[in-house]
């Protein structure tokens, strides 16, 4: 206590002792307390954003490019059931010695422009006819490979699909789905291999060709290129852009919630930015196996549409999740954005704030010395003159400059001076 006791009568004589210390000590506190409302208009900002900014903007956009591809995928429905309808498929399917319809699958891929293949294929699920005519096509009605077409005749379908379960619903007359693949029958015909990922994957409707009596007799099953439902998840990432918000793009994950389906990094891509380039291939990889991001998993699984994780680690980025609603194509879609890119308006606050607290400490610092050395000043020299004074000068005065208080304390100092001479002068006559 003795210790605290000294301490304090030495450090409070200090900064107390002298006016200009004294006005600093004063100025200080109103200081710290604009820093701290600055810091804590930061944070509720960076809060506010947090749930502005995600909540309601990234999560809609992520429902939006949801019903977007829910619509996408409906309207192809729609399309390859208007497909089925068409007489001459029911014709060929019941006499195979009538006119080939091979113009007409043709036409209806140039016409409809995103699929690889149209087969027509018999109750049993093997192929009896597709077009011959490659959809992206370099010169007019350029030719699929007339020997692998021949080959593929008479085969079965279902060795070149995951599953039979798209057979069953025509068999029954409903619409039947073939989920995100590697074809093994559009691979060997189009040799995507070495273009972008996206073009490399198909997605398949099936809907049932019924005779003139309404039985079925077979169907027709349209394998639609992948890169068409990339290109909606991409066109995310061009708004964002222009929206000054470089680091957010849409992504996609397949009914297992696990496996990535659509995604910006994708190998033989074009990238406006030199930088993606290097960026991981992404189509295919495994949240959990891949990317080590269980909790995203989990709660994605559990039905989340907003959360924070880091990708690539190190990363922060915050995306709002959505469903596909859709039968048979139960797909998550995704949108991402950087931290740094959602918090970037808060940043230039920040720097705003501190720029501001800084060039505002410094000026009332100046501000603060000059009052104070106006006012000291004068006191030191009265503080001398009175010294002078009282060593017996009654000769002694002070500038007087300014008309405020010190101005006419001093004033008064020289009136008092000056009537200590006369008086003294007048003692001396008097000795006399």
């Amino acid at each position: 206590m003795l210790f605290w006791a000294r301490l304090w009568k030495q450090v409070v004589p200090f900064f107390w002792g002298s006016l200009r210390r004294k006005l600093a000590l004063l100025i200080l506190p109103l200081f710290l307390i604009l820093i701290a409302i600055s810091l804590f208009s930061y944070f509720q900002a960076k809060e506010r954003i947090t749930e502005v900014r995600t909540v309601l903007y990234i999560e809609q956009i992520a429902r939006d490019v949801a019903d977007i591809i829910q619509l996408t995928i409906l309207e192809k429905e729609e399309e390859v059931k208007a497909m089925a309808l068409f007489g001459r498929l029911s014709a060929y399917l019941l006499d195979r010695s009538a006119h080939r319809p091979q113009l007409l699958l043709n036409q209806l891929v140039e016409v409809h422009e995103v699929y690889d293949l149209i087969c027509l294929f018999d109750l049993e699920g093997d192929l009896v006819l597709t077009n011959n005519l490659d959809r992206n096509r370099t010169t007019p009605k350029q030719p699929l490979d007339p020997d692998r077409l021949r080959k593929l005749e008479g085969e079965s379908l279902l060795s070149y699909t995951k599953d039979s379960g798209w057979l069953e619903q025509v068999r029954s007359g409903e619409v039947g789905f073939l989920d995100w693949h590697l074809s093994p029958l559009v691979q060997p015909l189009y040799r995507y291999q070495d273009d972008d990922s996206a073009r490399q994957y198909s997605i398949g409707f099936s809907y049932p060709v019924r005779g003139e009596s309404g039985k079925i007799i077979g169907g027709l099953l349209a394998l639609m290129n992948w890169e068409s439902i990339q290109e909606i998840l991409d066109k995310v990432e061009e708004d964002l852009e222009k929206h000054s918000l470089p680091s957010g793009y849409a992504f996609m994950w397949g009914r297992d919630v696990n496996t990535v389906i659509g995604h910006k990094y994708r190998s033989n891509r074009s990238y406006s930015n030199p930088e993606d380039v290097s960026s991981t291939h992404n189509y295919g990889s495994r949240l959990i196996e891949d990317h080590r991001l269980y909790e995203l998993q989990k709660a994605v699984a559990e039905g989340a549409t907003y959360y924070s994780y880091e990708y690539p680690r190190g990363t922060p980025k915050i995306s709002g999740m959505a469903p596909v609603n859709h039968e048979f194509f139960r797909w998550i879609c995704g949108v991402g954005i950087d931290e740094e890119d959602i918090f970037a308006p808060v940043q230039d606050l920040k720097h705003i704030l501190l720029w501001f607290v800084s060039i505002a400490t410094v000026l009332v610092a100046l501000l603060t010395y000059s009052i104070a050395r106006r006012i000291a000043v004068p006191l030191k020299e009265l503080t001398r003159s009175a010294r002078i004074i009282a060593d017996g000068d009654l000769n002694q005065r002070v500038e007087v400059s300014g008309q405020d208080e010190v101005g006419n304390l001093a004033k008064t100092f020289n009136e008092m001076a000056e009537s200590l001479q006369e008086r003294s002068q007048a003692l001396l006559e008097l000795n006399r």
